[in-house]
């Protein structure tokens, strides 16, 4: 644990105790409790051992500070405007979408943006900024792989995100997140998993997922919600959900006991049809020849009739038969 004393003005000092594992973290601790004072836009500074102010912009800044009073009771940060105050990019407009580029191994080919494409996309990286609005300086470090940025002037850039790899590295933090108990962690993987919802609106993996973070959550009421909607999507895994761990929450209880039986019957190979034997059609007089057959012991009616067909009377088949 680490005591910091954070002055966000000369008569707006605050001090805490806590265990934050990045500058990303600190920022998300700050905004959750101080957001009338602090943004992630906003700079923190430090006083080292020459008496310079220095700036923690980046997680290796952050690593510095850490070595630098790795034995100290205390850390003092001073919260300062970013190099644009009053033109902040929480405080501006919408992104625009420019164009869509499917890069192969020698080209690129623009293609039309589809409708609601760009929406989703934006939507799902807005959903990850606490203020929901993206702001490209301060990119989740998960996600440095997938989305990089050019600064093409003041206050305005040019976001390049890698659609695969921003979904699959939202999945993939997702359940690296979902294996620890901490309810903030888990939280932060039902958060990932809302913004892959967002891009992927019917996958039934996703809603799944979901269902299984807010089963983590305690959450049971919205848990069967997501697991319900995943099933109507196509989700079919039977046997891995009956054995997933995190949904123990739902199991046993009348929500859970129902949809198992309602997948199990949906699973169930439909029976196979039972071939339908036309009857055979007999004329009247092969009828009562018939009977009489039967009243002399002879019954399988598959041997009689073409017999009867064949020689006209009760003797000509008999002697066919007994011949």
């Amino acid at each position: 644990m680490t005591s910091f004393k954070i002055f966000f003005g000369n008569e707006n000092i605050r001090r805490f105790t806590i265990a934050p594992t990045s500058l990303e973290s600190l920022h998300a601790f700050l905004v959750e409790h101080y957001s009338d004072c602090f943004h992630p836009e906003m700079v923190l500074q430090y006083t080292d051992s020459d008496g310079d102010n220095i700036s923690v912009c980046s997680e290796i800044e952050w690593q510095e500070l850490l070595q630098q009073f790795k034995d100290a009771p205390l850390i003092k940060l001073h919260v300062k405007e970013g190099q644009n105050p009053g033109r902040y990019f929480k405080d501006g407009p919408k992104p625009e979408a420019v164009k869509l580029v499917e890069k192969t191994q020698n080209t690129e080919i623009e293609h039309p943006i589809a409708q609601g494409f760009d929406t989703r996309v934006t939507q799902a990286l807005e959903n990850l900024f606490p203020s929901k609005k993206i702001l490209p300086y301060n990119i989740p470090a998960f996600l440095k792989e997938s989305i990089s940025f050019e600064t093409l002037g003041d206050q305005l850039v040019d976001l390049q995100i890698n659609f695969s790899k921003f979904r699959e590295t939202l999945h993939t933090e997702a359940m690296r997140l979902m294996e620890s108990t901490d309810k903030k962690l888990l939280s932060q993987a039902r958060n990932l998993l809302q913004s892959q919802l967002i891009l992927e609106p019917d996958n039934p993996v996703v809603l799944y997922n979901l269902a299984c973070a807010e089963s983590l959550l305690g959450n049971s009421k919205e848990a069967f919600t997501w697991l319900e909607t995943a099933v109507k999507n196509g989700y079919s895994n039977l046997s891995h959900m009956l054995q997933d761990a995190d949904l123990t929450l739902l199991r046993g209880r009348e929500e859970w006991n129902n949809l198992v039986i309602n997948m199990k019957k949906a699973l169930s190979p439909a029976p196979e049809p039972v071939p339908v034997v036309p009857e055979r059609v007999v004329a009247p007089e092969v009828q009562e020849q018939l009977v009489v057959l039967h009243e002399m012991g002879f019954l399988d009616d598959s041997v009689l009739i073409p017999a009867l067909q064949q020689y006209g009377s009760v003797d000509g088949a008999l002697s066919n038969l007994l011949g």
